[in-house]
């Protein structure tokens, strides 16, 4: 192994730091030299409360609106996102990165 990943969305900085050590400790034993990663916590972006309760099913080809007022309810025109900084990430046609990979924009 050349490098080890620490996914730091799980687990306590306590916790890290212990298999941080004992990764140290396997490499000296073992006259390696391992490199490590850590992977931090990005932004918790949720999407806001459904119409209903839902499922929602969005048809292809229709048009969506996604709004950071996460009081708003989504429907199948409507998605509330929580990023309030949305609008500095994209530009307009263009999808979020938020929803890159989760849907086709």
């Amino acid at each position: 192994m050349s490098i080890a990943r620490f996914n730091f969305s799980h687990g306590s900085h306590e916790y890290h730091w212990e298999t941080l050590q004992n990764l140290r400790t396997a490499c000296e034993q073992g006259g390696h030299t391992c490199g490590f990663l850590l992977d931090t916590k990005g932004p918790e972006v949720r999407t806001g409360r459904l119409r209903g309760g839902g499922p929602v099913t969005y048809t292809e080809g229709s048009q969506v609106t996604v709004t950071t007022n996460y009081e708003a309810e989504g429907d199948e025109t409507t998605i509330a996102l929580s990023l309030r900084s949305l609008a500095a990430h994209v530009r307009p046609g263009t999808c979020p990165p938020t929803l890159a990979g989760q849907t086709t924009c």
